[in-house]
């Protein structure tokens, strides 16, 4: 663990690669791609693109179909036009427990299974922020040893930071745009984020920027989306706990670890003959 406050230092993702402007439904305009950190204005940057083309079709439905996705799922994504939609969107999709081994679906294919863990609803919600002209940024929480990461989508307004989560609990879900830093947005998660009543919330990373990868392998994969869960993995991470205060944590009472036993959907019965993958994502 870094000195309270430094950053973890990684090398770059091998998996993970800049998105080079091919995409197997067709080629996605260069203006689709961006550097890190800049944030422009992506979808409106295509307007008149799309506009041309399709003169009567909705411009968020034109980029929808021009990132590989059905037309059914356009059409439920661009609905959704404020956090607020997204959140209650991706928090009815049914916990997906991969009672077959670990996932990490793209957004197709959480849409088709309407079911999702963390990291599978945060892509959900990116994508939708994407098609309404905000950038599709994912944030890691990293847990402790013994515990496992929780992944949300960013969003801002004006200089304040919110988050869009799904979960398994009630407490680990949506944060509204109220946090000046990413660092308090993370914060937030610190209190209720534990295992055996031991607070494990450790670090948080900087956005990772969808906008980097090509949506193929996000947005319309087929199989896990190693190449994000690699990037997230790999991404600078922040400590938030001082290495003096971690074993002076206090740990959580019977009232507030009973309260964690609340789930939005109850696991089924264990099959027999399955041998479950765990993967660093939470519930």
């Amino acid at each position: 663990m870094p000195p309270f406050g430094q950053r973890l230092e990684c090398k770059p993702s091998q998996a993970a690669f800049i998105n080079s402007g091919t995409h197997p439904f067709g080629t996605l305009p260069v203006r689709f791609l961006t550097s890190y950190g800049s944030f422009p204005s992506v979808p409106a940057q295509t307007l008149a693109i799309c506009q041309a083309d399709h003169p009567s079709m909705n411009p968020s439905a034109h980029c929808g179909l021009m990132l590989g996705l059905p037309r059914s799922a356009v059409t439920a994504l661009i609905k959704l036009r404020t956090p607020e939609s997204i959140q209650d969107f991706v928090g009815d999709l049914v916990w997906n427990f991969e009672l077959e081994g670990g996932t990490a679906f793209c957004v197709n294919e959480v849409l088709r299974r309407r079911s999702a863990q963390c990291i599978e609803g945060a892509l959900v919600a990116a994508c939708a922020l994407w098609l309404h002209d905000q950038p599709p940024l994912l944030m890691d929480l990293g847990a402790a040893r013994g515990d496992v990461d929780h992944v949300v989508a960013l969003f801002r307004r004006g200089r304040y930071w919110g988050a869009i989560s799904k979960s398994n609990s009630p407490f680990l879900r949506y944060r509204d745009p109220i946090y000046r830093s990413l660092r308090e947005l993370s914060l937030s998660y610190f209190p209720q984020y534990f295992k055996h009543r031991r607070k494990t919330l450790r670090t948080y990373s900087i956005p990772l920027d969808l906008r980097r990868y090509d949506p193929a392998l996000w947005v319309t994969r087929i199989g896990f989306c190693c190449e994000i869960v690699d990037a997230l993995t790999v991404a600078r991470h922040y400590s938030i706990v001082p290495p003096e205060m971690e074993k002076s944590l206090r740990q959580l009472d019977c009232m507030e670890a009973q309260a964690n036993l609340i789930k939005q959907c109850k696991a089924p019965a264990k099959r027999s003959g399955v041998l479950r993958r765990k993967l660093p994502l939470r519930a």
